[in-house]
């Protein structure tokens, strides 16, 4: 089969384009309830249909065209979407007419025997990809790329954990992983720049400032480390969670995180 993605034009639309361009062709309207039979066209409603069809699709010679969002048509490899002009950003698409120069086009290519490959639908680590020196990014691409959602939240808590600890990188890595891995080495790369250091001593500056019961402006602290503002706030809150404090007051619950850490510091030390 040769598979095309169509992202902005209704099926029966363009079903009626076609057979004014033959009226001889043999088009299938795959349904959801329908398998394919033999034709020189079938169209397909969905991606999630397309799925679940293809492996008979492929046995076949004819034009698939398959009708869905463009996020969603990106996905399977290889197809070529015909009414998307480019990819302006991410998950931002512009679009041309589908004229019937560009559906003859398609008619006329050379029949392809391909097997359809279908990548994992996360547009969370998609997105953070393309997202440019955040702290956030760097970690979040980290936990999605961990599988189960019981070890995603152990290791969250050791992370941001390790912003408030005196551990180094290397002690954080043996804890998330005990074999050296893709993922791992990459975060703690990350936690050895100087932006993730930069933002350790923020975070410990903050969390020995409001031990004292001082206020602290978080938006100085962020300019004076040269750390993003959001960032800050951010693992702040995750911190917070991590200890179980129920109190989201923010003086309150660093001030716990900080004399809790004091005193396991003093019991570890008398041992």
């Amino acid at each position: 089969m040769n598979l095309f993605g169509i992202a902005t034009n209704n099926i029966f639309n363009v079903q009626r384009s076609l057979l004014l361009l033959n009226p001889k062709l043999r088009i299938q309207v795959v349904g959801f309830d329908d398998l394919p039979k033999d034709a020189d066209v079938h169209l397909v409603p969905t991606t999630a249909k397309f799925l679940k069809v293809r492996h008979q699709l492929e046995e076949l010679t004819s034009k698939v065209f398959v009708f869905d969002t463009p996020v969603l048509l990106e996905y399977l490899k290889p197809i070529r979407v015909l009414d998307v002009a480019k990819k302006t950003k991410t998950f931002k698409y512009g679009f041309h007419t589908l004229t019937p120069a560009i559906l003859q086009e398609a008619l006329d290519e050379k029949f392809k025997k391909q097997l359809v490959t279908k990548e994992a639908i996360d547009v969370i680590p998609t997105f953070l990809s393309q997202t440019q020196g955040s702290i956030l990014s760097h970690i979040l691409t980290f936990l999605y790329s961990v599988p189960k959602t019981d070890r995603r939240l152990k290791y969250q808590r050791m992370i941001y954990d390790w912003f408030q600890s005196e551990d180094s990188v290397v002690t954080l890595a043996s804890k998330l992983s005990k074999k050296p891995n893709k993922a791992v080495t990459k975060l703690t790369n990350f936690l050895e720049s100087s932006l993730a250091q930069n933002a350790r001593k923020a975070l410990q500056h903050i969390a020995q400032e409001k031990a004292t019961k001082k206020s602290v402006p978080l938006d100085k602290v962020a300019k004076k480390f040269g750390v993003d503002l959001f960032d800050i706030k951010y693992v702040l809150k995750a911190i917070r969670k991590a200890a179980n404090i129920q109190d989201f007051n923010e003086g309150l619950g660093l001030t716990e995180v900080f004399h809790t850490r004091q005193q396991q510091k003093v019991a570890h030390a008398t041992k």
